[in-house]
């Protein structure tokens, strides 16, 4: 239908009908058809920036990378300036594809392709490099992000914690929490439940208490489930004296021991 519409001088497809056609293309894993699809549609129409990204998207996780490097060339040279979300999604697909090498080989030239990481560049990155046990070059990249003045936010913190706690890294996790202070941050429930979590389930209920406390004594936001965590684990282990702390840190937050005591 497509090619007959495109050699019908009186009805020609614009950018609507080209990219109903690409996210059905996409949508069945057609990449190849996807991208020979684009090429075409600027024959016919101004191609927006969402196309772009989506074909690049999908070239990406196919591992067709001389094909994305052409389409964010064709960006730039058509005035279709990539922007952060284009090239985030390159970014997170190289990634997914294991090609790390191509991606810190693009950042080291972003003064050239005008890009400039931000948070979620970071994020992404951290993640990935956590997950094949890349904790020191994770480390490095936030070090590089906060002397480029994009300063971590809670949120690349918090991936950075789950990513080193999956990975198996509960003391290191410990010591980024620790060090959020210093980077201008606060760590909240969801920076601490995964690292409170995993040093009970390994047994270190001690440093998972001193950790509750050292924070609360400076104020972070504590859950019910944080303390409910070590709270059933000091009490299976007959650890009354740190239980009747817990209790006392409890009360001040205005959480309901007796509820907690009922489930336990």
């Amino acid at each position: 239908l497509m090619n007959k519409l495109l050699k019908n001088d009186a009805l020609t497809p614009n950018i609507v009908t080209f990219s109903c056609l690409l996210d059905g293309l996409l949508k069945h894993r057609k990449v190849a058809e996807a991208y020979e699809l684009l090429n075409k549609m600027k024959e016919y129409c101004e191609i927006d920036r969402f196309n772009y990204t989506m074909v690049l998207n999908a070239l990406c996780q196919q591992s067709m990378w001389d094909e994305a490097g052409e389409v964010l060339k064709e960006m730039k040279e058509r005035g279709c300036s990539p922007n952060h979300i284009t090239y985030n999604t390159w970014v997170n697909g190289c990634c997914k594809s294991g090609k790390l090498a191509v991606v810190l080989e693009f950042l080291r030239c972003t003064e050239k392709t005008g890009f400039i990481p931000n948070s979620v560049t970071c994020n992404i990155l951290i993640e990935y490099l956590c997950s094949i046990g890349g904790k020191l070059d994770a480390v490095k990249i936030v070090e590089e992000m906060t002397k480029n003045g994009c300063s971590p936010d809670v949120v690349t913190v918090n991936t950075f914690i789950s990513a080193l706690v999956k990975a198996g890294n509960l003391h290191e996790a410990v010591k980024i929490v620790r060090q959020m202070f210093q980077m201008g941050l606060t760590p909240n429930a969801k920076s601490l439940c995964p690292v409170v979590d995993g040093l009970c389930k390994i047994g270190e209920v001690d440093k998972a208490l001193e950790l509750i406390i050292e924070l609360d004594k400076v104020g972070c936001s504590l859950d019910k489930i944080i303390y409910e965590t070590v709270m059933k684990v000091v009490c299976k282990t007959k650890q009354l004296s740190s239980a009747f702390r817990l209790m006392d840190s409890m009360e001040r937050h205005g959480f309901s021991l007796r509820v907690t005591l009922v489930k336990d």
